[in-house]
Order: C-alpha cells, then structure tokens, then sequence
C-alpha cells in the first residue's frame, strides 16, 4: 500500500503498438545470510502481458534505486529471466562488508515497455551462525484507517494486509514459506481471507542449480482449485552448454507442460533452443512447439533472429534489432531510439513494426520527458507508411539535494503537460503537479529511518492553475534492530470524493 510514486519517473519508454498495458507488479522479498557469507537474491516481478516463448515482445527491465549499504551486489540486471506463471526476474549475488552483522535493505524497481513500474523492498539480515542451520523471518502488517469519510465511504478500517515469512537455510540449501493474510470488502461486508500460502526450496551444487514453488490459494471457492501451481526450474551445464529443464503444473491441467531450453555461445552468437511438451486430457505430454533463436551485436545494436514451429508446422520467422540509436537530425532530439522487427507468418505474410523511444532529456537537474508525433494509416504499429510529425513534450521533472542534518534531503518536482501522462510522470493518473520530499531522520535505535512528504495537484474546473489534491505525509522508523514501523497520512481535498484524510500503520518484525 506504500505510493510508489517513482515508479515510471526513473525510465521513459515509448512504445507505438497499439494495444492495452497491464502494469507489472512486484513485491517486497526477504534473504537470510550468515556473517561474511555471500547469498543469492532473485529480483522477482509479473506482468500479464509477458509472453514467455517471445521476451522481445514485451521486454521488462529492473533497477536498483538505492542501496546496499552494508555491502555489494555482484550480477548483471539485463540477465532477465522469463517465465511462467508470468513472471521475469533477475538472479543477484549480495555479499556483505567484513564483520557486518544486522539488517541491509535495497529499494528496487522493475519497469515495462511502457513505462509502467512498480517497486519493492529487499531485506536482508546478516546474522552469526549459532547453530548447523540458521531459521529467521519476518512478520509484514499494513492497516489503513478512514479518519474523515468523504461523501461515498464512511469512517473505519478500509484495508488490512499481513504476510508472514520463515526462512531455513542449511549449506546450499534454502527453504522459505510465505503465507499472505488481507481484507476484502464487498460493499459493506469486510472479510478477512487466507489469500495466500507458497513453499520455495532452492539448492545450488556444483553444476546443478535447482528451484522449486508450490504455490496455494486457500481463498479458492472450490477445494479442487486451493492448488495453484507447481513450478520447478533445473539448471545445469555440459561441456559449454547450458540447459534448463521447467516443469510447470497448473490446476488447469491442460495448461501444464515442460520444457527444455539448451543455449551454447558461438563466437559472437549466442544460440538457444527451446522446445515445449504440453500435458494433454489423457495426461501425456506431447509436442507443442520449438522456438529457435539467434542472439547477436551488429554495429552495437542487439540483433536476434526467431524460428518457430508448432505441432500443426511452421509458425513465423523474426528478425529483430534493439535499441537502435538514431542521430540527432533536423528537429530530432538527441537521445532518440528504435526497435524493429521483420516478422513472417502464414496468416499475415511479411509485417514490419517498430517503436521509438526517446530518453529524457537531461539540462543539469532538469528532465524533460517527450514522444513522436505520428501520422499514417492508424495508430496502430508503425509501418513504411507511418510518418513522424514532430515531438511532442509531456512532461518535466526537476530534481535536487539539499544538504540536511542526518542527510541530504531530496526535493522533486514533477509536472504532467498531458492528463493521459500523468501516472507516468507524477505516478497519479489524477494529479498532473506533484512535489515531493525526502530524506533520512534520526534513529534512537538501530539505523536511521526515512521521511517524505509529498503534495499533489489537479486541475481545477474554475481555472485556477493549481488546485491542491492530496497530501502524502510517510515515515519509516528503525525502533529496533528486530522492529521497523511504518506511518502514511494522506488528506485529499474534495474534489474526487475520496476520503479526506485515511492513515495507514505498517510494521515489520524480524527474528
């Protein structure tokens, strides 16, 4: 329930196609290591609109905001794995400082094609290791309250949600369970439901990595579907070649299938080869589909190249480049990109599509934040007949520190030129202003919390240039090395007959 009102400030990502975009969603993740032992972190996100067997297609990216501070992070975050159920994620390495002992946190954010983001909390806790095996967790809870209703709600509790995490690890292996536990309201009827249960295992051998979930809704109407799914995921390699076997069992039998993916580098080529069993009604697993592809850099722009068949034949060809810079020319701004594919298919024929991206512009620390103009047949995909009418800017964002007394204090000012742009540039789709302050505070125990103080703005219908909106006022308070509380306190004016002011109270404790 935290506003993630940065998400969607951080990347500009124009995309052309047409279609309906689902935001990703990403949650706060829990580790457990020993004393000067590194620990692996997997930077989880979903997104309805991932494609597993063709990741060029919706490509997704990660972030880190802020920290460690009490150690560092080892891996690539452009290693993106894509998988079911809809997910991609991004396998880290955290190795901590010498003789540290205690809690260290990262603030990441994953992003899509789009500009959608949404962000998440990693925690770490560095412990000594007392015993052979070393059991930890935490207990996350958030309550928000109605102090003063506006016309459609009434004064109450609106929104409850704990998850509660235990942690095992032994050597190379770690074993964690998360149940997650939230208010639903029907109307007038709240109901607290067992949302969610899922068992996590992981071990790393020497070649063979292997993952497993199990994944429960116990919230289900019907006893037949409190399983949701079972995913296990194995990795090995022979001889410079890398495979990884997916089991993947849904509720929904025929929805089930496994996988064999096998990739080798050649040289400057990178090729990967994946092929698909589906579980049909009579519980066989038959041939579905094999996808072969080609990775590659010409000239520094990402090329891949796709082929495809199913159990009915051929499906497409593709060929596809990323990322390609276009020099500044004429009224072209610097910082201007492309991505394009070739595609052929027996139902289409041959399509050409393509999408532009322009990456803010930076004048000292001013953003400013644009897109093409396009005229041609629809406004669908770009093709030859499309043609770039100009730029067309949408949105500024200035940002700055302040030196403070345990801190800088970082003070931002977003401003939406483009009511359809505002959830990108103020993180509300509401309010088009948006300023915003934050920073660290003193601590009586353990390390120092944060604060922030954010102030929305809508357009008013009496032309008034500014109309406040909402207030966001937030702490995080270190009352503990084992206890962090978390208070927001948000006022709205009137205007959308919101609640006027609701405080949301969150709390995390860790053993």
């Amino acid at each position: 329930m935290r506003v993630g009102w940065l998400a969607g400030l951080l990347l500009l990502t124009i995309t052309l196609l047409g279609t309906a975009n689902s935001a990703p969603s990403m949650d706060d993740e829990y580790v457990l290591t020993t004393r000067e032992t590194a620990t692996e972190i997997v930077l989880k996100a979903t997104d309805a609109d991932i494609a597993v067997a063709m990741p060029e297609a919706h490509r997704m990216a990660f972030y880190v905001i802020a920290g460690p501070e009490h150690g560092i992070l080892v891996g690539e975050l452009t290693d993106v794995i894509y998988s079911d159920p809809k997910t991609v994620s991004v396998v880290l390495t955290y190795v901590p400082a010498d003789g540290f002992l205690g809690t260290d946190t990262i603030h990441v954010e994953v992003v899509d094609p789009f500009g959608e983001a949404d962000a998440a909390i990693v925690q770490i806790d560095v412990q000594e290791q007392r015993i052979p095996g070393v059991l930890a967790g935490n207990w996350t809870s958030e309550v928000t309250y109605i102090v003063s209703p506006g016309p459609a709600q009434s004064a109450g509790f609106t929104a409850f949600r704990s998850m509660f995490t235990e942690s095992y690890r032994i050597g190379a292996l770690t074993l964690k369970s998360v149940a997650s536990l939230q208010m639903e309201i029907d109307g007038i009827i709240k109901d607290m439901t067992f949302d969610s249960l899922r068992f996590d295992s992981h071990i790393s051998l020497t070649s063979i990595d292997l993952r497993s979930t199990l994944s429960f809704d116990p919230d289900a109407d019907v006893w037949a579907d409190v399983f949701d799914y079972f995913l296990n995921t194995t990795r090995w390699s022979i001889g410079g070649l890398d495979l990884t076997h997916t089991w993947y069992v849904l509720n929904t039998q025929t929805d089930s299938y496994q996988s064999l993916n096998a990739a080798v580098n050649l040289g400057i080529f990178r090729l990967n080869n994946l092929t698909r069993f589906n579980l049909d009604p009579s519980c066989h697993y038959v041939f579905s589909s094999n996808m072969s592809s080609l990775y590659w850099s010409w000239c520094d722009v990402p090329m891949s190249a796709q082929f495809s068949i199913t159990d009915a034949g051929f499906n497409y060809a593709q060929v596809s480049a990323s990322s390609i810079p276009i020099e500044r020319w004429a009224w072209l701004p610097e910082g201007l990109y492309a991505n394009t594919s070739l595609r052929f298919d027996l139902s289409s024929g041959k399509v050409f599509t393509a999408s532009f991206g322009w990456r803010p512009m930076q004048i000292g620390c001013v953003e400013i934040f644009a897109e093409l103009d396009l005229d041609g047949p629809g406004a669908g995909p770009v093709t030859s007949d499309t043609i770039i009418d100009g730029i067309s800017v949408y949105g500024m964002r200035i940002s700055c520190s302040i030196p403070g007394t345990y801190g800088d204090v970082r003070v931002v000012s977003a401003t939406s030129f483009v009511d359809s742009k505002n959830s990108t540039v103020t993180g509300q789709s509401d309010y088009f202003e948006v300023i915003r302050l934050s920073g660290p505070m003193g601590s009586c125990c353990g390390y120092p919390g944060t604060w922030s103080v954010a102030t929305y703005f809508n357009e008013a219908e009496t032309g008034v240039l500014f109309d406040w909106g909402m207030t966001v006022i937030g702490a995080d308070v270190n009352i503990s090395d084992h206890f962090t509380g978390y208070i927001e306190t948000v006022f709205r004016s009137e205007y959308f007959d919101d609640p006027r002011m609701e405080i949301t109270l969150g709390w995390t404790a860790r053993w």
